[in-house]
C-alpha cells in the first residue's frame, strides 16, 4: 500500500526528507511544494558568490527538480499554502497563476525554514535595504553592489552570513560598516 506523503518546503530540510523517503521507502508517494521558484539554494554560499569568490552562482544549487522528478517525486514550485485541514488531512494552496489546488496527504513534513526578523524601524522600507536569505535576495544585494554609485555598505548582523557578506562587499572594493 502506497503512503503518500507532502513536503511544504524544498530546501534543506525537505531536500532530505524528501531523498530519504524516495531512496528508501518503495512505497512513497511524495509531493513537494514550495513558495520559491528554486530548490536547493545553499544561502551560506552567497557571500562567495556576491564577493566573486565563485563566478557563477549555479553552483550554490546542489539539485534541481529533475532529480526528484526522476525518482517519482511531484513538484510545485511558486506555490503558496494557504491552509492545511489537519483533521482531513488536505493541504489548500495557490499557485502563482491563481489556480487553486488540494492535496490529499498520509504524511505530512512542514519543512518550511525561517525569515529574517524585520524590526519594526523606521526606514526600513527605504530603497538600498536589503534581507539576506533567499536566492532573490542574493541576486538583488549583488546588483546594489555592483552600482557603482553605491561607495558604503552596513551589515546589521555579525553571524555567519553577515560577517562574509560584509567581507565580499569589502572585496568588491566597498566601505563597510558592520552592526
Amino acid at each position: 500500500m502506497m503512503t503518500k506523503t507532502v513536503i511544504i518546503g524544498t530546501n534543506h530540510a525537505g531536500i532530505a526528507a524528501a531523498n530519504t523517503l524516495l531512496d528508501n521507502y518503495p512505497d512513497q508517494e511524495v509531493v513537494m511544494i514550495d513558495r520559491n521558484s528554486n530548490l536547493s539554494y545553499l544561502g551560506c554560499g552567497t557571500a562567495l558568490w556576491v564577493g566573486r569568490q565563485v563566478n557563477d552562482y549555479h553552483g550554490l544549487f546542489y539539485t534541481k527538480v529533475e532529480d526528484f522528478t526522476n525518482k517519482g517525486a511531484k513538484i510545485t514550485l511558486e506555490a503558496e499554502v494557504k491552509d492545511i485541514d489537519f483533521d482531513k488531512k488536505v493541504v489548500h494552496y495557490i499557485k502563482k497563476d491563481g489556480t487553486e489546488l488540494t492535496e490529499d496527504y498520509d504524511k505530512l513534513i512542514l519543512a518550511t525554514g525561517s525569515l529574517p526578523i524585520s524590526p519594526n524601524v523606521a526606514g526600513k522600507d527605504l530603497n538600498g535595504i536589503h534581507f539576506l536569505k533567499l536566492f532573490q535576495d542574493g541576486q538583488d544585494v549583488d546588483k546594489e553592489i555592483s552600482a557603482e554609485e553605491v561607495k558604503n555598505v552596513a551589515v546589521i548582523g555579525a553571524g555567519y552570513i553577515g560577517v562574509e557578506i560584509a567581507e565580499a562587499a569589502k572585496r568588491r572594493g566597498k566601505n563597510v560598516l558592520l552592526f
